[in-house]
């Protein structure tokens, strides 16, 4: 078996599924995205931009594969992308998409979505992983594609940092990250909380203009990762509403079991695989800015509840959702479609 491995991000170090790979005699070759430069993403005038280099580098591996070669697409946009160029080219390379999400757009944007996802989808040699059991179901009744070209594939932490202990600070709450986050929410949980500061951290693009920020809350704007991750460590609680039921909010999610960070997000199928609700963090209902609030002030004066939380979930995270068994489950479903290919 010949695998192509395609990254969204610099593959300036190895992957941690590497040393699993070679153990197992499989090949591999890393593919990532050309020229790569984070303001393809931050910059909403250059998203074509990083679109077309997901093409170019679909195309890359497409036309260095044969036939039975698979090509794992970290990006599910890059998946659609190979899956196209697989067809054109008629290679029959198996193409695995990681962890689709397809949130809602606007009428002609889901009608050209559902076509051209359809038709990738629906081939013999191309397959999915979602992350949660829950959207199987609806991505297979959505692209009307057989539910057994899906498997589950959890997110798992990325890098594992030198062990973090459990400080209780009294600072602010912060709430980051990148697209889904539910701003209006969280701005009106703050007004609810004016004797307690706030810091959030936004992408531009995704943020409404029209949002008045509170005098209690600061806000910044595509800062670099590392300032990111140092004001959620400085931070006393997270505190992350989403906007969506589809995946949102994990990589935030699994970096604060890791710095010890209580969590209260969003009741999702999703968050749910990782947050027990009253035993590793809250879980509130969506678009719910009284109970939003009412967690966080129960949760940032409590220093013993703040510590369950953090110990639970740190346990759960590494137990069940560890690089190992990510990569362990990976290379399971790639041996899996390998062996479908193999037989149609």
């Amino acid at each position: 078996m010949n695998l192509k491995i395609l990254i969204d991000w610099k593959y300036d170090k190895a992957l941690s599924i590497e040393k699993e790979l070679s153990a197992q005699h499989i090949s591999f070759t890393v593919y990532d995205i050309p020229n790569y430069s984070m303001k393809d993403r931050t910059n909403k005038y250059r998203l074509m931009v990083l679109y077309a280099k997901y093409l170019i580098q679909a195309a890359r591996a497409v036309s260095q594969s044969t036939v039975n070669d698979v090509i794992v697409c970290e990006n599910f946009t890059t998946s659609i992308g190979a899956g196209i160029i697989n067809k054109m080219l008629r290679k029959k390379c198996i193409v695995l998409g990681i962890n689709c999400i397809t949130p809602p757009r606007g009428k002609i944007v889901n009608f050209l979505r559902y076509f051209v996802y359809h038709h990738v989808m629906k081939s013999a040699n191309f397959f999915i992983t979602v992350n949660s059991e829950e959207y199987i179901t609806e991505y297979s009744r959505m692209f009307k594609v057989d539910m057994n070209k899906f498997f589950v594939l959890h997110d798992s932490v990325i890098d594992v940092p030198q062990e973090k202990e459990f400080i209780y600070r009294n600072t602010y709450i912060f709430c980051g990250g990148e697209a889904q986050r539910d701003w209006p929410t969280m701005i009106k949980a703050s007004n609810e909380c004016p004797e307690l500061k706030f810091i959030f951290v936004a992408r531009k693009k995704y943020f409404d203009q029209n949002l008045v920020v509170p005098d209690n809350a600061q806000i910044f704007f595509d800062i670099e990762k590392k300032d990111f991750y140092q004001y959620l460590e400085n931070s006393s609680i997270v505190a992350m509403p989403l906007n969506t039921d589809l995946p949102a909010g994990l990589i935030v999610l699994l970096n604060c079991a890791l710095y010890r960070k209580p969590v209260i997000t969003t009741r999702t199928a999703s968050t749910s695989n990782y947050i027990e609700n009253n035993k590793s963090g809250f879980l509130v209902n969506m678009f719910d800015y009284n109970e939003l609030a009412k967690r966080i002030k129960q949760l940032f004066s409590d220093c013993v509840l703040q510590k369950q939380f953090t110990e639970t979930l740190f346990e759960t995270v590494m137990n069940n959702h560890s690089p190992e068994i990510r990569n362990g489950n990976l290379i399971g479903i790639i041996n899996k479609i390998y062996s479908i290919s193999l037989c149609n």
